[in-house]
């Protein structure tokens, strides 16, 4: 008896089933007060939650797209107390939990919390009827200067209906609606679009209503009032007759661009308190009359700022060039020599001709590298002096550049071709139109415009996608502008060898058809409006703004592109074609050159000499000899007939025959220059002799 119980407690000693209990989990609290917050206007939502009073807890987050479960786990066995989440959207909701860890035991689940990353819709959103009939301009301000965004506008006839998207994808911040109907009162919002192509919610609703084109008369005596400070007041008489409901301030750089609105009002003046020093400003103001009319501008009053008294000195040389790393731009002046200058401030924004924000304070030194851009997209930047007494001055001096990732090669995408520049004919429009290359050469387009065609201007459409635009903004009748339009690679590099061309917007009279030709210049209105000269003011018939050879009466007669040197593509200047008698134009023409090249090589008047290496060295040569006998005659009036043109050409490339040899027998016919015999033999011969007395 006694060894059974020896046994049986021995066993039970070794067995787990015998005495022992059922073990009983650790009870491990949760965290508390789980919180998720989006974090501004980026992708990013930030969770956090207090910690488990159970000591030495780690945590599990969970995350969930539709809060009725858990969804998958974003971090697992963390001691932080904290998450911030990037792997995230706008406009979607995000659910989070969370789970206290204490091996081998968890917690309850905590939450959930729930956040969306959303964009911010555009502010400040304004509708105005133009005055011009059946046209609205839409206008509005960028939420935010951290985000690259562009914008759909929506228009309706309800009252906050968001009606039909009328503009896709808009860079600039403002869009003008010619497609509406006069007398009818439209509802317009705006929404933001990021590079990802996530959309805001719609921006408050505005109303407008377009009218006729019915002009009230424009403001008078326009006078300037210095109020120190950088505020002058502008002051203007009243139109007589019109019983005006209030005017519009325009301000510009420029005595012949109407400018930039600046403001609104129903006095018969206004305070601009944006004055900076060094700077001449040109002011014009509009007056709208009762029924909403506006006027035409009225004549401008100039007004130049003061350079004196600036105690920190002005800086100079002021640059900026891309760095060719990705997202940097560096910033470059000459600092003042004054000797109360302490330090510079650099400004940067996204749009031209405002301040922006301040993204470096207190810079030492002549540069300022910006790092963390966006890669394509411009940046404007200006730089200010501040002294010792932490007095700033109110440089206007603005310079832009756009950030690219520098390719090894150094490649740049391939440019456009054809560009055109239009007179629509109604004195405020030029139409561009141009052929891109192929889309995987490139990402967007860059549309640059300037007053001086040895200047490229500014950017006035940056992320644009197509092949035509009309500039209707910043038009002065009859003043010439340049546009020039570049594309731009992946890397934000932009293309060279671009072409740049003239525009002139002027009003069409009646009977401009067919070969009218208002200005008696030779050029009919119709293809002096197609290629950027002016209908009104006789042009330079022999102005060359191509620099093939032809001027502008020969372009036309010629029927070829003058603002393309090679209309045809084929490798030859329209000049040398037509000095050499080829078709600069149309199907054929390869083999027509090769037929005169032939009759040039194998004909008898080639003075057995080797011909030169292509047809290029002989068509330079031959731009050389026209240069140098209408130097003799005067240009247009060399006295040959077209058909031994080439004769001559042969003569001076391959025969040794001077221009002024050659300029002698077109004066008084043959003699100095024989057709088959070299100069150097034919000088020793009787006849040159005789008819060289």
């Amino acid at each position: 008896m006694n060894r059974l119980f020896i046994f049986l407690f021995a066993f039970c000693l070794f067995s787990v089933g015998c005495f022992a209990l059922p073990a009983k989990a650790a009870v491990i609290d949760p965290p508390n007060n789980i919180s998720a917050t989006a974090s501004g206007w980026a992708k990013r939502i930030n969770v956090s939650w207090d910690a488990s009073t159970t000591p030495g807890s780690s945590y599990r987050l969970y995350r969930s797209t539709n809060g009725e479960d858990i969804g998958s786990i974003v971090v697992n066995d963390s001691f932080e107390i904290a998450y911030i989440d990037e792997d995230v959207s706008y406009n979607q909701y995000y659910y989070y939990y969370v789970r206290a860890l204490n091996d081998p035991d968890e917690s309850e689940l905590a939450g959930p919390a729930s956040a969306k990353p959303s964009l911010p819709a555009p502010i400040n959103v304004s509708a105005l009827d133009t005055g011009l009939g059946q046209t609205i301009k839409v206008q509005w301000s960028r939420p935010t200067l951290d985000l690259i965004l562009t914008y759909n506008v929506y228009r309706s006839t309800q009252d906050n209906s968001s009606g039909v998207r009328v503009a896709n994808k808009v860079i600039d911040t403002e869009y003008l609606d010619t497609s509406v109907e006069d007398n009818t009162t439209y509802y317009y919002s705006v929404k933001s679009i990021s590079e990802d192509g996530s959309m805001s919610d719609a921006s408050n609703y505005v109303s407008v209503t377009a009218h006729d084109e019915v002009k009230s008369s424009a403001p008078t005596n326009l006078w300037i009032e210095d109020l120190g400070e950088g505020k002058v007041k502008i002051i203007w008489a009243a139109p007589e007759g019109d019983l005006i409901n209030n005017y519009i301030v325009y301000k510009s750089t420029s005595s012949s661009g109407l400018g930039d609105e600046i403001g609104r009002t129903e006095d018969g003046y206004f305070t601009d308190g944006n004055v900076w020093i060094g700077a001449t400003y040109y002011y014009r103001v509009k007056a709208v009359d009762e029924g909403g009319n506006i006027s035409d501008q009225s004549d401008y009053v100039s007004f130049e700022s003061s350079t004196s008294g600036g105690s920190a000195g002005d800086i100079s040389g002021l640059g900026a060039e891309a760095t060719g790393n990705s997202g940097e731009i560096k910033i470059t002046w000459d600092s003042p020599v004054s000797e109360n200058y302490s330090y510079m401030r650099v400004y940067r924004n996204t749009s031209k001709g405002s301040l922006g924000g301040l993204v470096s304070d207190k810079v030492q030194g002549t540069s300022f590298t910006d790092k963390n851009l966006a890669n394509g997209q411009t940046y404007y930047y200006i730089v200010r002096a501040v002294s010792k007494e932490e007095v700033e001055e109110q440089s206007m001096s603005e310079v832009f550049s756009s950030p690219f990732i520098k390719s090894s090669d150094n490649q740049t995408p391939s440019p456009i071709s054809r560009l055109r520049v239009q007179d629509v004919g109604n004195g405020k429009t030029l139409k561009l139109t141009w052929i891109n290359p192929e889309l995987y050469q490139y990402k967007y387009l860059r549309i640059y415009k300037s007053e001086s065609k040895d200047a490229i201007g500014n950017p006035i459409r940056d992320w644009f996608k197509g092949n035509e635009y009309e500039n209707t903004e910043g038009i002065t009748e009859g003043v010439s502008y340049y546009y020039t339009v570049k594309t731009i690679d992946i890397n934000g590099v932009e293309s060279n060898d671009n072409i740049t061309v003239r525009g002139i917007a002027t009003k069409a009279l009646e009977g401009e058809t067919g070969d009218h030709d208002s200005d008696k210049d030779g050029l009919p209105d119709i293809w002096e409006r197609k290629y950027g000269f002016h209908v009104r003011l006789k042009d330079l018939i022999d102005q060359d703004d191509d620099n093939d050879g032809l001027g502008a009466l020969e372009e036309y007669r010629n029927g070829t592109d003058p603002w393309n040197p090679d209309s045809d593509s084929d490798g030859y200047t329209d000049g040398t074609e037509v000095l050499n008698e080829y078709n600069p134009l149309g199907p054929g023409r390869v083999a027509q050159i090769k037929e005169v090249v032939k009759k040039i090589v194998q004909g008898n008047f080639v003075y057995n000499k080797n011909r030169l290496s292509s047809i290029e060295e002989e068509s330079n040569l031959a731009l050389e000899l026209r240069s140098l006998l209408e130097y003799e005659f005067g240009k247009g009036k060399i006295p040959n007939p077209r058909a031994h043109w080439y004769k001559l050409v042969n003569a001076y490339i391959y025969g040794g025959y001077t221009a002024q040899e050659i300029a002698h027998t077109l004066r008084k016919g043959p003699g100095l220059v024989h057709p088959t015999v070299s100069a150097e033999v034919w000088r020793n011969s009787e006849e040159y002799k005789k008819k060289n007395k």
